[in-house]
């Protein structure tokens, strides 16, 4: 079943609404005695789960978390997970640009077509190393293509449930961007959304022997398919991975083993242990991918930026132990807020100051 389909979102609620006004005539129904109470319990009960489920629907058909019931059954059941980390040696950006140049370009091209989100294009690609089938969508700035100019990159992961739609708009990116690029205060840059729960399994972002290899994915097919299809710079300085909640932890992971990839990782109300799921079903894997745990043994980090803030709880802490642990304080920075919750509604605020930082930190 298609749950990004309009008409089943709409049939989700039209059931909804039935069950609602059925339900009401079997409440008002006189009568009296348990089985009468029982009756008015159980109508109540299901009626409060379909508008539940129609909400859920909407919210869903809006940020398109899950596609079909396939992946909303494995991110509940963390089927296909098996809990063992497998190494991904990193791969400067040049190297896999000359491998680009060298006959690797076809396997990563795509056709890009118009998304739902405004200014944004989509495409769909299985990733040839990683054999992971995700949704992308790209902005380009104003006059994109200019002769001459090498784009920078910024990739932009979701939380979880997560997917490429919607969180472009929704952090207030593509405004953004263009802003800062006007003001001449970062060079031309093109933005890069991505799946992160792909076919609907917990994100781990690693690499699971006999599962998914999701950090081959971020660091080896990603980057090659944005080479293959953009002019862009090959300076890991020049490429930024901006990710919020689980999406910072992504990012974080990024750029302390992958720093000649992203060497700028953005860790927005982050979390140092990744989530449970694939990596909670073996003792002491979840401990070991702890971001201050991978820190501690990373020689060298991209320069990293942990926004976090006292009301959404944990994360100051989480940011403080995470930053604690790299080797080179002088990549570290921590931004430390008084207000701000958990939210889009709180991450589109914030972003602007994310391009502020990534035009000092250069």
């Amino acid at each position: 079943m298609d749950l990004l389909n309009g008409w089943v979102v709409l049939a989700t609620i039209a059931v909804t609404m039935i069950v609602i006004v059925a339900g009401f005539f079997v409440v008002m129904r006189p009568g009296s005695g348990k089985r009468r109470t029982l009756r008015r319990i159980v109508t109540i009960l299901v009626a409060q789960v379909c508008v539940l489920v129609a909400a859920a629907s909407l919210i869903n058909y809006q940020f398109g978390y899950f596609r079909n019931h396939t992946e909303l059954w494995r991110f509940l059941t963390h089927e296909g997970d098996t809990g063992k980390i497998a190494t991904v040696p990193s791969v400067p950006l040049n190297e896999l640009a000359e491998q680009i140049n060298n006959g690797d370009s076809s396997r990563y091209r795509v056709t890009w077509q118009e998304s739902d989100d405004e200014g944004m294009r989509q495409a769909t690609i299985t990733g040839p190393e990683s054999a992971i089938n995700s949704q992308i969508r790209t902005w380009v700035p104003r006059g994109f293509p200019e002769r001459g100019v090498k784009y920078n990159v910024m990739v932009l992961l979701p939380g979880t449930p997560g997917s490429a739609a919607a969180i472009g708009p929704a952090i207030g990116g593509p405004r953004a961007l263009q802003e800062a690029i006007d003001a001449g205060k970062i060079a031309p840059t093109i933005l890069i959304t991505s799946d992160m729960n792909f076919g609907g399994q917990i994100a781990t972002c690693a690499d699971i022997d006999g599962g998914l290899k999701a950090e081959t994915w971020f660091a080896r097919d990603l980057p090659k398919i944005i080479q293959s299809n953009f002019d862009v710079s090959n300076r890991p300085e020049d490429w930024t991975v901006v990710g919020p909640s689980m999406g910072g932890y992504c990012a974080g992971r990024l750029g302390i083993l992958h720093p000649d990839v992203f060497g700028n990782a953005v860790w927005l109300h982050g979390i140092d242990m990744p989530m449970e799921g694939s990596l909670s079903k073996v003792p002491g894997v979840r401990k070991a991918q702890a971001l201050s745990t991978l820190a501690k043994g990373a020689d060298k980090t991209a320069n990293l930026l942990f926004v976090s803030s006292i009301i959404d709880k944990g994360t100051i802490e989480d940011a403080r132990t995470v930053a604690s642990a790299v080797n080179d304080p002088s990549r570290v920075y921590l931004d430390e807020r008084s207000e701000g919750g958990h939210g889009w509604v709180v991450w589109i605020k914030e972003f602007p100051d994310v391009l502020t930082w990534l035009s000092k930190v250069r």
